[in-house]
Protein backbone atom coordinates (compact mmCIF):
# COMPACT_ATOMS: atom_id res chain seq x y z
CA UNK A 1 0.00 0.00 0.00
CA UNK A 2 2.73 2.53 0.96
CA UNK A 3 4.92 1.62 -2.01
CA UNK A 4 2.02 2.43 -4.31
CA UNK A 5 1.62 5.86 -2.73
CA UNK A 6 5.38 6.45 -3.00
CA UNK A 7 5.56 5.69 -6.73
CA UNK A 8 4.56 9.15 -8.03
CA UNK A 9 6.97 10.83 -5.59
CA UNK A 10 9.80 8.58 -6.79
CA UNK A 11 8.93 9.23 -10.44
CA UNK A 12 8.82 12.99 -9.90
CA UNK A 13 12.24 13.01 -8.22
CA UNK A 14 13.70 10.76 -10.95
CA UNK A 15 12.66 12.96 -13.87
CA UNK A 16 15.76 13.90 -15.89
CA UNK A 17 14.77 17.56 -16.13
CA UNK A 18 14.63 20.01 -13.22
CA UNK A 19 11.31 20.26 -11.40
CA UNK A 20 9.87 23.24 -9.53
CA UNK A 21 7.31 23.25 -6.72
CA UNK A 22 5.23 26.38 -6.14
CA UNK A 23 4.07 26.51 -2.52
CA UNK A 24 1.37 28.88 -1.34
CA UNK A 25 -0.88 28.34 1.66
CA UNK A 26 -0.41 25.05 3.49
CA UNK A 27 1.90 22.21 2.43
CA UNK A 28 1.62 19.80 5.33
CA UNK A 29 2.45 16.10 5.34
CA UNK A 30 2.19 14.77 1.80
CA UNK A 31 2.05 18.34 0.46
CA UNK A 32 5.51 19.15 1.81
CA UNK A 33 6.81 15.73 0.78
CA UNK A 34 5.64 16.47 -2.78
CA UNK A 35 7.50 19.78 -2.72
CA UNK A 36 10.61 18.06 -1.32
CA UNK A 37 10.52 15.61 -4.25
CA UNK A 38 11.05 18.59 -6.58
CA UNK A 39 14.48 20.03 -7.30
CA UNK A 40 13.57 23.63 -6.52
CA UNK A 41 10.88 25.17 -4.34
CA UNK A 42 9.42 28.66 -4.71
CA UNK A 43 7.44 29.54 -1.60
CA UNK A 44 5.37 32.44 -0.38
CA UNK A 45 6.35 34.16 2.85
CA UNK A 46 3.07 33.26 4.53
CA UNK A 47 3.10 29.58 3.48
CA UNK A 48 2.92 27.03 6.28
CA UNK A 49 4.83 23.79 5.84
CA UNK A 50 5.54 20.79 8.01
CA UNK A 51 5.52 17.03 8.38
CA UNK A 52 2.70 16.42 10.84
CA UNK A 53 2.51 12.63 10.62
CA UNK A 54 3.80 12.14 14.20
CA UNK A 55 0.58 13.74 15.46
CA UNK A 56 -1.26 10.69 14.07
CA UNK A 57 1.17 8.00 15.17
CA UNK A 58 2.79 7.85 11.73
CA UNK A 59 6.02 8.82 10.02
CA UNK A 60 6.59 10.74 6.78
CA UNK A 61 6.60 7.86 4.31
CA UNK A 62 6.66 9.61 0.93
CA UNK A 63 10.34 10.54 1.05
CA UNK A 64 10.12 13.25 3.69
CA UNK A 65 12.24 11.49 6.31
CA UNK A 66 14.95 10.96 3.67
CA UNK A 67 14.82 14.26 1.77
CA UNK A 68 14.32 16.68 4.66
CA UNK A 69 17.58 15.77 6.50
CA UNK A 70 19.52 16.17 3.25
CA UNK A 71 18.28 19.77 3.12
CA UNK A 72 18.14 20.94 6.74
CA UNK A 73 20.49 18.50 8.47
CA UNK A 74 19.76 15.53 10.68
CA UNK A 75 19.19 17.33 13.99
CA UNK A 76 16.75 19.89 12.58
CA UNK A 77 14.90 17.21 10.58
CA UNK A 78 14.47 15.11 13.73
CA UNK A 79 13.03 18.08 15.58
CA UNK A 80 10.67 19.01 12.74
CA UNK A 81 9.43 15.44 12.31
CA UNK A 82 9.26 14.34 15.97
CA UNK A 83 7.54 17.55 17.10
CA UNK A 84 5.39 17.86 13.95
CA UNK A 85 6.53 21.46 13.58
CA UNK A 86 4.77 23.87 11.26
CA UNK A 87 7.04 26.59 9.95
CA UNK A 88 6.47 29.66 7.80
CA UNK A 89 7.69 30.10 4.25
CA UNK A 90 10.23 32.60 5.56
CA UNK A 91 11.62 30.06 8.03
CA UNK A 92 11.60 27.38 5.33
CA UNK A 93 13.70 29.73 3.19
CA UNK A 94 16.14 30.32 6.05
CA UNK A 95 16.51 26.53 6.46
CA UNK A 96 17.04 25.94 2.73
CA UNK A 97 13.72 24.17 2.18
CA UNK A 98 12.57 27.03 -0.06
CA UNK A 99 14.98 28.20 -2.76
CA UNK A 100 13.06 31.36 -3.59
CA UNK A 101 10.85 33.34 -1.21
CA UNK A 102 8.23 35.73 -2.56
CA UNK A 103 5.06 37.57 -1.66
CA UNK A 104 1.90 35.70 -2.64
CA UNK A 105 1.18 38.09 -5.53
CA UNK A 106 4.60 37.38 -7.04
CA UNK A 107 4.52 33.56 -6.91
CA UNK A 108 3.41 32.92 -10.49
CA UNK A 109 5.93 35.38 -11.95
CA UNK A 110 8.76 33.97 -9.83
CA UNK A 111 8.03 30.40 -10.91
CA UNK A 112 7.68 31.44 -14.55
CA UNK A 113 10.98 33.36 -14.44
CA UNK A 114 12.81 30.46 -12.81
CA UNK A 115 11.35 27.98 -15.30
CA UNK A 116 12.35 30.22 -18.22
CA UNK A 117 15.92 30.39 -16.94
CA UNK A 118 16.05 26.60 -16.63
CA UNK A 119 14.59 26.16 -20.10
CA UNK A 120 17.23 28.53 -21.48
CA UNK A 121 20.05 26.63 -19.76
CA UNK A 122 21.97 24.08 -21.84
CA UNK A 123 20.15 20.74 -21.65
CA UNK A 124 23.06 18.27 -21.44
CA UNK A 125 24.88 19.82 -18.47
CA UNK A 126 21.59 20.48 -16.67
CA UNK A 127 20.56 16.83 -16.90
CA UNK A 128 24.02 15.50 -16.14
CA UNK A 129 24.48 17.73 -13.10
CA UNK A 130 21.02 16.85 -11.77
CA UNK A 131 21.95 13.18 -11.84
CA UNK A 132 25.34 13.85 -10.23
CA UNK A 133 23.89 16.01 -7.47
CA UNK A 134 21.11 13.53 -6.73
CA UNK A 135 23.54 10.61 -6.38
CA UNK A 136 26.39 12.52 -4.67
CA UNK A 137 25.34 11.70 -1.08
CA UNK A 138 25.48 8.00 -1.92
CA UNK A 139 29.01 7.94 -3.37
CA UNK A 140 32.54 8.09 -2.00
CA UNK A 141 34.47 11.11 -3.34
CA UNK A 142 36.54 9.08 -5.81
CA UNK A 143 33.43 7.46 -7.30
CA UNK A 144 31.73 10.85 -7.48
CA UNK A 145 34.69 12.31 -9.34
CA UNK A 146 34.69 9.35 -11.74
CA UNK A 147 31.00 10.00 -12.37
CA UNK A 148 31.79 13.68 -13.01
CA UNK A 149 34.47 12.75 -15.54
CA UNK A 150 32.09 10.45 -17.40
CA UNK A 151 29.33 13.08 -17.34
CA UNK A 152 31.72 15.74 -18.64
CA UNK A 153 32.69 13.44 -21.52
CA UNK A 154 29.00 13.07 -22.39
CA UNK A 155 28.52 16.85 -22.26
CA UNK A 156 31.54 17.46 -24.48
CA UNK A 157 30.33 14.96 -27.07
CA UNK A 158 26.68 16.06 -27.00
CA UNK A 159 25.29 17.40 -30.29
CA UNK A 160 24.65 20.81 -28.71
CA UNK A 161 28.10 21.20 -27.11
CA UNK A 162 29.53 23.72 -29.62
CA UNK A 163 26.35 25.81 -29.43
CA UNK A 164 26.41 25.72 -25.62
CA UNK A 165 30.09 26.73 -25.55
CA UNK A 166 29.49 29.66 -27.92
CA UNK A 167 26.49 30.81 -25.91
CA UNK A 168 28.60 30.78 -22.75
CA UNK A 169 31.43 32.73 -24.43
CA UNK A 170 28.94 35.29 -25.76
CA UNK A 171 27.44 35.77 -22.27
CA UNK A 172 30.93 36.15 -20.78
CA UNK A 173 31.89 38.74 -23.39
CA UNK A 174 28.67 40.66 -22.74
CA UNK A 175 29.36 40.66 -19.00
CA UNK A 176 32.92 41.90 -19.57
CA UNK A 177 31.70 44.71 -21.83
CA UNK A 178 29.10 45.80 -19.27
CA UNK A 179 31.78 45.82 -16.56
CA UNK A 180 34.06 47.99 -18.73
CA UNK A 181 31.24 50.38 -19.72
CA UNK A 182 28.76 50.59 -16.86
CA UNK A 183 25.44 52.29 -17.61
CA UNK A 184 25.73 56.04 -17.38
CA UNK A 185 29.51 56.10 -17.77
CA UNK A 186 30.96 58.46 -20.35
CA UNK A 187 32.64 56.89 -23.34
Amino acid sequence: MIARAQAPFRKLAALPMPTIAAVQGHALGAGLQLALACDLRVMTRNAKVGLLEANYGLIPDLGGSTRLPQIVGTARAKRMIWLAERISGAEAFDLGIADVLVDADDLKDAVTTLAARLIDAPLSPTRESKSLIDTAPLLPLADGMDAEAAAQERCMTAPDFAENMMRGVTKLQGSAQRAENPAGAEA
